[in-house]
């Protein structure tokens, strides 16, 4: 499914940016601390319901023993999932397809001068001698990673595996079955009638150390790709007790690009709390006929032995897929967190090979890693011009991409920030979700912002108040960024019993913006009512605006009741939907 780039064809957006108090103290990251916090939303086969035949593809695991799984539902015409009869569980295809028959590839870029390696097999005969001594030498690790159930409970591999396939937590599964781009050109459209029956398959991360392609219809594992970064930490999940290791758990993004004249499906991923790293496979032959088939479509690694990748941090990043005004096409990813610099910046890399074509670090030192970027096509040409992305430091940056020649691209408005958050004094609040744009009805655009973070445990109780904020760009004059706060309209949520049902509700304020003298909103995440200050409440998924309103679900891991809520707000003001529904509901889970 292709990433389309993000402007949206809206005529109402969010605006808002606060004056900065201190910078934001990075804590100490210990990657398998990092909270559940959430799991990635389920794909979809079909983006319509009215056939009756599309399948939702939804990830699972147990956190008692790290067993995973991706499950695919049948829809009804109306949207409801059977879940009392799924179409295929992968867990259980996964047991019966036999160890030594599967398709299982890697690289040895991570063990090799220059970083890119050979493109393997993971048989132990075909590893780099550093790999294989990572498994003490001794092939029946590997059997045991492949999925010899034999190797189980043994000295070597001591723990029992609840489920071959690992948990599946953060990273979000992807369907892919025909090209989806809206590309016109009579070469795509070549491309497109050649591969429109192509095979449907779905691709996720897991905690086993693998990239994953099930089969959209059956279930069946086509392959699977362990990241050549991920080595170092395979033994572990041989040992008894297991403790959990994130290895596979990054976003994932699939889209069309051209390069060599010819047109490719690509997939690009990050390793989350797995690793500092990210990997990019061509896709477009989605029946590898045999394992090394299954190998060579590994396009590229990018890791820390790569050239340019002093500043990588763990790849927490959601690629974007797209062709830019030097006439190539890119993947645009962060460089993400707890990079060894601490530096937060933006790495567009060669979509065929992983190099790095341009990297653009932000010029503010305790930024701590940037957020996943946000693309927009300003003059319509179907080539990247702006990107947005936040930081953990609270910034929100702009980056020029217009110029016809990389070295040429830059942080936007003389290196200083659209915006950096606070409120009321406290610390920046740090922004890990990618923003999301729309058009301004007046002209520019709204950029939508929401903060939070949940990276490791001491974060789980923090108390600092979050917002979701709107930004009018408009191309302002550098002297005047950031937005200040006194630019901003103020929203508020309100607490209530809904009186008919009894359930917990909330109401939102719907101040006007004047736009005469507003530069956006702000609605802070403080619940008003008699008994209730909700703090602790954040985002940590993407928002998404539709329908003239922004959506999005915030969790709070101080509060013991787990409860979440699901919120829509008035896209031009931040307030309460008119004429809509303005009570807010919430959801456990």
């Amino acid at each position: 499914m292709r990433c389309k780039l993000k402007i949206q064809p809206k005529h109402l957006l969010l605006g808002l940016t606060l004056s900065v108090a201190g910078t934001f103290a990075a804590s100490t990251f210990i990657a398998n601390n990092q909270p559940f916090g959430y799991i990635g939303p389920s794909a979809l086969s079909s983006a319509s319901f009215e056939s009756g035949d599309t399948l939702a593809y939804a990830t699972w695991f147990d956190p008692n023993d790290y067993k995973g799984n991706i499950i695919a539902y049948p829809m009804s015409a109306a949207g409801k999932p059977n879940i009392l009869n799924p179409a295929w569980n992968a867990q259980l295809s996964l047991e019966t397809q036999g160890w030594d028959n599967r398709k299982v590839v890697s690289t040895t870029g991570f063990y090799t001068a220059g970083g890119v390696g050979d493109k393997i097999m993971f048989r132990w005969w075909k590893l780099h001698a550093d790999q294989f001594a990572l498994f003490g030498g001794d092939k029946l690790v590997l059997q045991f990673i492949r999925g010899n159930r034999a190797v189980d409970g043994t000295a070597l591999a001591p723990r029992i595996r609840g489920s071959l396939l690992g948990d599946i937590i953060h990273s979000n599964p992807v369907y892919v079955q025909k090209p989806t781009s809206a590309i016109s050109s009579s070469d795509y459209m070549a491309f497109l009638a050649t591969h429109k029956d192509r095979p449907s398959r779905v691709y996720v991360g897991a905690n086993d150390g693998m990239l994953h392609s099930f089969d959209g219809e059956t279930g069946t594992e086509i392959f699977a790709y362990i990241p050549s970064m991920i080595f170092p930490k395979l033994m572990e999940l041989t040992k008894s007790p297991y403790v959990h290791q994130y290895m596979v758990d990054g976003p994932l993004t699939a889209s069309d690009a051209k390069w060599g004249g010819d047109w490719h499906s690509v997939l690009v991923g990050g390793l989350g709390a797995g690793g500092k790293g990210y990997f990019g496979l061509d896709i477009t032959d989605a029946s590898p006929v045999d394992e090394q088939a299954a190998a060579d479509n590994i396009l590229w690694e990018f890791h820390t032995g790569r050239t340019g990748a002093a500043n990588l941090g763990y790849g927490y990043s959601r690629a974007s897929i797209a062709e830019g005004n030097n006439d190539k096409w890119h993947a645009y990813v962060a460089n993400g967190y707890y990079s060894a610099s601490g530096a937060a910046s933006l790495y567009v890399l060669n979509i065929s090979d992983g190099s790095v074509i341009r990297e653009i670090v932000v010029p503010d030192a305790n930024a701590n890693g940037l957020s996943s970027p946000t693309l927009i096509d300003a003059d319509g040409d179907n080539k990247v011009d702006i990107a947005y992305a936040g930081d953990r430091n609270g910034n929100l940056w702009r980056f020029d991409l217009s110029d016809a020649d990389p070295a040429n691209w830059g942080v936007a408005y003389g290196n200083r920030p659209l915006f950096q958050t606070a409120i009321a004094g406290i610390k920046r609040q740090p922004i890990t979700t990618a923003p999301e744009v729309g058009r301004h009805p007046k002209q520019g655009y709204m950029v939508y912002v929401a903060t939070g973070e949940l990276l490791d445990t001491t974060q789980g109780v923090e108390t600092q108040l979050q917002a979701i904020y709107g930004i009018w760009d408009d191309d302002w004059a550098a002297a005047g960024l950031p937005v200040a706060v006194s630019e901003l309209q103020p929203q508020q949520f309100t607490h209530h019993t809904h009186p008919v049902i009894g359930s917990a509700v909330r109401t939102a304020t719907n101040n006007p913006v004047d736009w005469t003298f507003k530069k956006g909103w702000v609605m802070p995440l403080l619940v008003s009512s008699p008994a209730t200050l909700d703090y602790g409440e954040r985002v940590l998924q993407n928002i998404t605006l539709r329908d003239d309103r922004i959506q999005f679900v915030t969790v709070n891991p101080v509060n013991p009741s787990g409860e979440n809520w699901f919120l829509q707000l008035n896209a031009y003001t931040g307030g309460h939907q008119p004429k809509r529904l303005s009570m807010l509901t919430k959801i456990k889970c």
